[in-house]
Parts: C-alpha cells; structure tokens; sequence
C-alpha cells in the first residue's frame, strides 16, 4: 500500500510489467532470477481497477478460479482504509499429526498467511520476528466481498504447544493457541452424522448441534477432532447455516 498527494495540475503515472520500454530488458544480472524467465505455471490473469475519491486498487485474478495473484492500492494522503475484517478461523486435519490445515474468510485482498510460534518463545501475546509463516491459497467465498484463505501449517511437533495467528501482513485476528497431542499411544475423535442445520430453523438447530458438541466435547474431553459424514446444513451455499 502507498499514499501520493498529487500537487493541483499533476498527473500520477503508474506502469506495469514492461510498459516502461525496451530499456527495462537491456538491465542484466545474471544473479536474479527475473519472473519472466522462470517456469512459471502459464495462467491467464485478468486485473480488476477500482478508482474512488480516496484510492486507486489495481487487483489481479487467475482466470481459472478467480483467486487473487496480488493486489496493490494508493491512498490519498491522510485517508486511513478500514481495517480488514477476519472471521471464521477453524483448524482441520493435516497429512498426519505434524500438519494441520487452517481455514478462515476475510474481506482482504491482500495473500493471507499464518504465523506460528511455541507458546515459550511468545511475550505478552507479541508475534516475534522469527515467527514461521505460511502462505495460504486465496479464492472468492459465497459471502459477498469475502475470500476463503486456506493454508497447511507443517513441522508440529508431538506433544509441543504454540501460538498462531491469521491476516495479511497488515492486519491480523486474535491470538490462538494450538497443543499438539502425542499420538503414540493413540487419539480419539467424534464422528457426526446428517445435522442438517436450515432443515427446521436454523437458528434451533444451531443451538441444538452446540449443546450437542458442548456435550460430547465435556464426555470426552482429548478428543482431536471432529468429522462431519455429511449433510452438515441443508444448503451448501447458505453462510448462517454454518454459523453454528
């Protein structure tokens, strides 16, 4: 993100890939590797400009799933955009037990990624520098203005306890903590079968399936993870009948 301020009568010029001319190719150096000449996977992009009294965004998309590649904005001087919204984080299981995946939506344009850290190395809940980071694969959600940030946390370690953290490099959502059981000796889990939250009303079937997990959960309290067989709301695209 940047911010101009234009003087009165000044004009703002933004270039992109080689609009600056043949005089872009004629720099060389043998030490980088310049994007155009790696085996890059060959993806139509389509770019999406949004221009308002306060910004100018450019945004790009794959066009075979209209997932972001990268964004950027200018913002007038002084303007301070809102802040993103993050919401809906869940964790789901991994290859095996040194990897776990981890959803969430977000109103962001921006690459989402995870930051992970062992609950010693965290003071007062701050991220230090070292944190690892993991990229996750961005895609339109139903929700509209929403995206679905999807990414696989990898190298866990038996019986270890961290700290993790989903955003965009700019802002992030709370602080959750992640203990990884020991699995030598086995693990339990829940199975769950056709819920079908929205078949009566959704907002008594929610309540219904929370007891019901509050229930198992307090019955069986190291469970590690819950599996759905199926018919987990009555209608795939309907976002409150997953809000439970």
């Amino acid at each position: 993100e940047s911010v101009t301020d234009p003087a009165e009568g000044e004009v703002l010029y933004v270039t992109a890939n080689s609009a600056s001319g043949s005089k872009y190719y004629s720099i060389h150096n043998k030490d980088f590797p310049y994007a155009a000449v790696m085996n890059q996977e060959s993806t139509p992009n389509i770019t999406n400009v949004e221009v308002t009294d306060k910004s100018f965004a450019i945004t790009t998309y794959r066009t075979t799933d209209m997932s972001v590649v990268d964004t950027f904005a200018i913002y007038k001087d002084g303007y301070q955009p809102p802040q993103a919204v993050i919401k809906s984080v869940s964790l789901g299981v991994g290859a095996d037990e040194s990897e776990t995946m981890v959803t969430w939506y977000s109103d962001s344009k921006l690459p989402g990624k995870v930051q992970l850290v062992k609950k010693s190395d965290l003071a007062d809940r701050v991220f230090p520098e070292t944190a690892a980071e993991f990229a996750a694969e961005k895609e339109s959600a139903n929700e509209e203005g929403f995206f679905t940030n999807q990414a696989v946390i990898r190298g866990l370690e038996s019986g270890a306890e961290y700290a993790y953290r989903v955003g965009d490099g700019t802002t992030w959502s709370d602080v959750y903590d992640l203990t990884v059981q020991d699995s030598q000796n086995g693990f339990n889990f829940l199975l769950a079968g056709d819920p079908q939250i929205g078949a009566g009303s959704t907002d008594t079937d929610i309540k219904g399936w929370q007891r019901t997990m509050e229930t198992a959960i307090k019955a069986f309290p190291r469970t590690s993870f819950l599996i759905s067989a199926g018919d987990q709301v009555n209608t795939a695209s309907n976002e409150a009948q997953y809000a439970g």
